[in-house]
């Protein structure tokens, strides 16, 4: 068993229910995890910024980009993408995370949607096996049980600056996030990330996850 991943600094909010978690072991590579989360659809988590830290480079610069491009999210300049920021904190189902983002309206924009796998990996940062690039083949080309290999299962849990393997200055819960790619596969599953993680899985889609929306730039 890989035990309990350690949450520090984050709070979980979910009214009088509990939330935890537990994953089987690797194994072959062909790793299953299952989330179990005491809660229903629409209980909140709590948002906790996972770093307040400031990017690296032109501090005075970077900030006037970011609000001129991407209103009440953050601009990825590396990809062009507009990602919410802090994402909703309350866990879906992948049907109402869909539903969700195609009907979020914020800053002024109403082409938000959720993410695909490809987009979603493109946050990841500090494990290179899952970042964009990375020796872990699920990718929006390839969705099936055979893509998923060991690289998938991403880095130390806990390990990533702030507590977060994603961009120092993005907010949220390092917790697991639904992508708009479904599994091409009998099961009825879709692809995700758990960035406390940085790890790549397959889950049911009843499975109750965060969701951070995107939007094309800027």
């Amino acid at each position: 068993m890989l035990g309990w991943p350690t949450c520090v600094g984050l709070v979980v909010v979910l009214g009088a229910g509990s939330c935890y978690y537990s994953f089987s072991d690797p194994g072959d590579g062909d790793h299953e995890a299952e989330a179990l989360v005491e809660a229903e659809a629409g209980d909140e988590v709590a948002v906790d910024a996972a770093s307040d830290g400031e990017a690296d480079g032109d501090e005075d610069v970077a900030p006037e980009v970011d609000a001129a491009t991407c209103a009440d999210g953050w601009y990825d300049l590396t990809t062009g993408l507009c990602w919410q920021d802090p994402p909703d904190p309350t866990t879906r189902i992948w049907d109402d995370a869909v539903a969700y983002c195609d009907g979020l309206v914020l800053g002024g924009r109403n082409d938000w949607y959720l993410p695909t796998i490809d987009e979603l990996r493109s946050l990841i940062r500090n494990c290179p096996a899952t970042e964009t690039g990375g020796s872990c083949n699920v990718t929006a080309a390839c969705l099936g049980s055979g893509c998923r290999n060991p690289a998938c299962s991403g880095c130390s849990y806990g390990e990533g600056p702030g507590g977060a393997y994603w961009p120092a200055e993005l907010h949220g819960l390092a917790f697991w996030y639904w992508s708009s790619s479904r599994f091409v596969g009998d099961a009825p599953n879709a692809w995700e990330v758990d960035f406390d993680g940085a790890w790549v899985h397959r889950e049911d889609l009843s499975r109750l996850f965060l969701v951070r929306c995107v939007r094309p730039g800027p």
